[in-house]
């Protein structure tokens, strides 16, 4: 035989053989299948139960829920809560409070001895971004523009070299009105060498 003739003579052999490989393998795996399905015990028919008879006898088995080991006594509609009675602030720490909000709310800035004639001192303050010049004598409620910002009933008593003097209403009781001072934040003032 020649060896032209003999090479497709060997393809065909290869794939019959390779036919035959997948056909055993096939068979072995569907003999395997049917021993596992012989072992399972029988398949058997689900009963459908409907949920409202699920919860009807379940609810028998459920516990009463304990709220509380001892009774408590029934809400009366016409009785207002009581609330526990806040002494009343001292006109020192109503002062405190309100000088700690003004300086909070006004950074003093500068002081100027001398506006316009000389003889009315003045004063920069920041108020929410806004620079505002102060002087004595003034109401805090005139401003307008952008300077508004810092409208507020604060009446300017006096400017001094380091602090200014107002008079303004407390926040918690705003019938009462202090001399309050407005200082200059620690970490700006320049303090001398030694």
């Amino acid at each position: 035989m020649k060896p032209a003739r003999l090479s497709p003579a060997l393809w065909l052999l290869n794939a019959a053989l390779l036919a035959g490989g997948a056909l055993l393998l096939w068979m072995i795996a569907a003999e395997a299948h049917r021993d596992r399905q012989r072992a399972l015990p029988p398949a058997q028919a689900m009963s459908r139960v409907h949920w409202t008879a699920a919860v009807a006898n379940l609810a028998p088995a459920l516990p009463e829920p304990v709220l509380s080991l001892r009774a408590r006594p029934a809400p009366t509609k016409d009785a207002p809560p009581v609330r526990p009675a806040s002494p009343e602030p001292t006109d020192e720490e109503l002062r405190a409070e309100l000088q700690a909000e003004l300086n909070h709310r006004y950074a003093l800035h500068r002081t100027i001895t001398g506006v316009g004639d000389g003889e009315t001192p003045g004063a920069f303050v920041l108020c929410a971004g806004t620079r505002l010049f102060v002087f004595e004598g003034m109401n805090l409620n005139n401003l307008q523009g952008r300077e508004a910002a810092g409208r507020a009933d604060v009446q300017v008593l006096a400017v001094g070299t380091d602090h200014i003097l107002v008079n303004a209403p407390s926040p918690r009781r705003p019938d009462k009105r202090f001399d309050v001072r407005l200082e200059f934040a620690p970490a700006s003032v320049s303090r001398p060498e030694r």
